[in-house]
């Protein structure tokens, strides 16, 4: 009897062992082949962006979960019932090599995280009626409030500016939105008829940026020392599912007057969800390139 108690008390012994080692939330699942990158991570919402390497197309609902680590555990978080995190319908895609960037909202209501180390995963299906074969994308991030958001301060700006288009650029144009005709440029601006191709309702973001090819790669051109929100070009309009619309982008508002050169324009739109507007956005990525003689 004595030896069955000895062999219990063992076990409980390593069971409390490998509990204490372990730093990873228990996720029985194969990671799935996507890069991720974070461009901020707050109390109340965390940025970032996906790009899907596996080669086939991943399928996934709007839902996640978030855990925070305690000590050398991974807890899960309570997100409150409204949060978009609870959704299940997969209905979203990103294709091959394509980028996309999220924007989400842990609830409509002014829920947040508390201060500390968390970690964001969201299921992943290449083939979207067989919920058996699910992998997983994820990535830690430390909750940084509004208030001590670092975003507006210049070289922090620069740095994201810096990383998120290269991410983008390797990762190229989605496929949902496409140039019909010429493109007629100046040194002021940039007019294009679009169309978008795909059966979803979008708008243009405000936030877009502009590249100049110098020394064999794309680098983000210079902003004025006095300029507040550097990535900031005129487009903000609706484009509804198979539209095309007459698009003028005005470069001297953020960048002055463009010198003579190769540029690269990385336009940035929102699909539309109203029904999840105030959870998070999924945005994509058109890139027109141009020259001014």
């Amino acid at each position: 009897m004595w030896k069955i108690v000895v062999v219990m008390l063992f076990m409980v012994v390593v069971m409390a062992l490998v509990t204490s080692c372990r730093r990873e939330p228990e996720i029985s699942l194969e990671p799935a082949e996507a890069e991720v990158l974070v461009i901020a991570a707050m109390d109340m919402r965390v940025n970032f962006m996906m790009r899907n390497t596996s080669g086939q197309v991943l399928h996934y609902a709007d839902g996640f979960a978030i855990y925070r680590q305690e000590g050398a555990e991974w807890n899960a978080v309570n997100l409150p019932a409204d949060s978009i995190a609870h959704e299940s319908d997969v209905s979203r895609y990103i294709n091959p090599n394509e980028t996309k960037q999220y924007g989400l909202q842990f609830s409509p209501d002014f829920f947040s995280l508390d201060p500390g180390r968390h970690k964001f995963v969201r299921h992943l299906f290449p083939d979207p009626g067989n919920r058996t074969n699910v992998h997983y994308v994820s990535f830690e991030f430390d909750v940084v409030s509004w208030a001590n958001a670092a975003t507006d301060h210049r070289a922090e700006r620069e740095r994201l500016r810096h990383e998120t288009t290269s991410f983008i650029l390797e990762g190229g144009d989605s496929p949902r939105l496409s140039i019909v005709g010429y493109v007629h440029v100046n040194d002021f601006g940039i007019n294009f008829d679009m169309q978008n191709t795909s059966n979803l309702n979008m708008y243009g973001m405000m936030h877009n940026d502009l590249l100049k090819y110098v020394d064999g790669r794309w680098q983000p051109v210079p902003t004025p020392p006095d300029e507040e929100f550097p990535m900031e070009l005129d487009i903000g309009f609706p484009i509804d599912a198979g539209e095309i619309k007459w698009a003028t982008v005005f470069f001297d508002l953020a960048f002055g007057t463009l010198p003579p050169g190769r540029y690269l324009l990385v336009y940035n739109y929102a699909l539309a969800r109203p029904a999840a507007i105030h959870h998070g956005r999924v945005h994509e990525f058109m890139l027109i390139e141009f020259v001014i003689p």
